[in-house]
């Protein structure tokens, strides 16, 4: 499930954990606090499996989704005769589409209608910045185009950022006006030791322009960016505003990724945890992504593709498994353990299988309800 310290399983969050939940009321996304966890008896179960590149679930049959079903009424009564018929002569009444109806609906009550609501906008981003933009948009910059600069051989505090000033000369005058934002003018020698001042300097490096930052302006970088593998925090991403969110975002996909025709995006790694991050990110402006796995020149890598359409964050489980293609809906008997968050709000945002969407709790008989351990004694 979606944290603000990641996404977390059974066993690793606690009671002090906020969970990304859905307010069925507004149609947002809202954080609350775990209040403790359904556990379901141990034994084989009978569980349904739906499995697709765009959705992948593994339910038990009464689990429950918030769903909108698809309702059509008269937009004015109809003439009636006597014996309840209609009128003869009677215009029969046009058909208006009142709307989509928010309902629930467990698993195994899922029809065509049924479209379940897998994403929405976080309903409450923080109102206030936490962080300067240039800083935002420069960790956007260094998790896809950064480097940690080392020396004999160990990493240290200090940063470099590349890029091509022959193939994105528009990117090198976008990295350097951000710098001078943050941390003014670039310097003509960079301090090994001593300074106490974020400083930065300008490299030439054949078709590259290296931007190098000091110690100081590096460990800014490091305190939210994960070392080595550049791994950004999950809790920098919950901490930005919703403008922020798009910034962060958008910078990620110009310096890695790839426009589609349709709007979409794809970006592509060779750690899988640094998408984690930009999924996040993602899901909490309400944008559709699935992460799965890639190649690129017989290498192993990790793709995260993003819709650019407002469609995907709804979707049809029966109707996409009745039209005969990848995606399917089984019955499948498992072991293993379940288990489900308890909210406020009672839905909760789940990955699988580098699938995200919104998804209720587990209606089985259960052990009973499990308070976490909190932070402090673990």
């Amino acid at each position: 499930m979606l944290t603000k310290r990641g996404w977390l399983t059974f066993g690793e969050f606690s009671n002090g954990d906020q969970v990304l939940t859905l307010n069925r009321a507004t149609g947002s996304a809202e954080w609350q606090p775990v209040l403790g966890v359904e556990i379901a008896e141990s034994g084989w179960r009978r569980m349904i499996l739906m499995d697709g590149q765009a959705h992948s679930s593994l339910t038990v049959p009464s689990h429950q989704w918030a769903v909108e079903r698809y309702s059509r009424r008269p937009s004015a009564p109809r003439q009636r005769d006597g014996r309840g018929c209609r009128a003869v002569g009677a215009d029969r009444a046009p058909v208006q589409v009142a709307s989509w109806e928010r309902e629930f609906a467990s698993t195994e009550q899922l029809r065509e209608l049924h479209r379940v609501v897998a994403l929405a906008p976080l309903g409450d981003p923080p109102p206030l910045p936490v962080h300067d933009d240039a800083f935002v948009e420069l960790v956007a910059w260094f998790w896809t185009e950064g480097h940690i600069n080392r020396s004999r051989g160990k990493l240290t505090s200090g940063v470099t950022i590349y890029q091509s000033h022959v193939a994105n000369p528009r990117h090198v005058d976008r990295i350097r006006a951000m710098l001078s934002r943050l941390y003014g003018s670039p310097v003509e020698a960079l301090s090994r030791q001593g300074d106490t001042v974020p400083r930065w300097r300008v490299y030439r490096n054949g078709h590259k322009t290296e931007f190098r930052l000091n110690h100081v302006a590096g460990a800014e970088v490091l305190r939210v960016v994960a070392a080595p593998d550049k791994v950004v925090r999950p809790e920098f991403i919950s901490s930005l505003t919703a403008g922020q969110l798009e910034l962060f975002i958008d910078v990620s996909i110009l310096a890695d990724g790839c426009y589609s025709v349709g709007g979409g995006a794809e970006i592509t790694q060779k750690v899988r945890e640094r998408l984690d991050a930009l999924q996040i990110a993602c899901a909490l402006t309400g944008r559709y992504t699935n992460l799965r796995p890639s190649h690129y020149r017989g290498v192993e890598r990790w793709a995260l593709g993003i819709s650019g359409s407002v469609r995907t964050t709804r979707f049809f489980p029966v109707s996409a498994a009745k039209r005969g293609g990848r995606f399917t809906i089984s019955t499948v008997w498992h072991r293993g353990p379940v288990w489900g968050p308890r909210t406020v709000n009672g839905f909760w945002m789940a990955r699988r299988r580098g699938t995200v969407y919104f998804t209720g709790g587990p209606v089985v008989p259960v052990q009973g309800c499990v308070v976490p351990r909190t932070r402090e004694s673990n």
